[in-house]
């Protein structure tokens, strides 16, 4: 696994063959200055909101308001723009800026014209404009050194576990 430090120490991404996960230290400060955190299978996670709806709330007012509604889809659209450009980080400069190459793979390329994919960028970009965060799934094959089908999990019904 290849684990990727600040200036400081701070783990900041570990990419392996089967996961890719960016950390912080900040959870746990987080959670200290939350007061509205909760507890659930000995797991903390921090409330949306006052009453723990917030996303549901924001999402009965974007349905009932018709200019916001149309905003959010225009945006999404605008950050589409015309797909997605495949890049693998080749590295990192000495500022710790990532280092991108063009992947010139036909399966991948394919892959990102597909309907299935923009169906996937769609629901994910509005999920990021409604809520400020996405959660995707990744499918991989049995020996996960392919990608087979990436899904958006609805953001309105998931909740931030902090400090793990």
């Amino acid at each position: 696994m290849d684990v990727i430090f600040s200036n400081e120490g701070t783990p900041l991404m570990a990419q392996g063959k089967q996961i890719i996960a960016f950390t912080s230290d900040i959870g746990k400060k987080v959670l200290e200055k939350t007061f509205n955190a909760f507890p659930y299978n000995n797991k903390d996670y921090v409330a949306w909101g006052n009453n723990n709806r917030q996303p549901e709330d924001d999402e009965s007012l974007i349905n009932k308001t018709t200019v916001l509604r149309t905003g959010l889809n225009y945006k999404c659209r605008v950050a589409h723009g015309q797909g997605v450009l495949p890049v693998m980080v080749e590295g990192y400069d000495e500022r710790l800026n990532e280092i991108y190459k063009p992947v010139n793979d036909k399966q991948v390329i394919s892959y990102l014209n597909d309907y299935s994919f923009e169906s996937y960028l769609n629901t994910t970009l509005q999920n990021l404009f409604k809520f400020g965060n996405a959660f995707p799934i990744f499918t991989f094959n049995y020996d996960a050194s392919k990608i087979l089908r990436i899904a958006p999990v609805n953001s309105t019904y998931r909740k931030l576990l902090i400090g793990q």
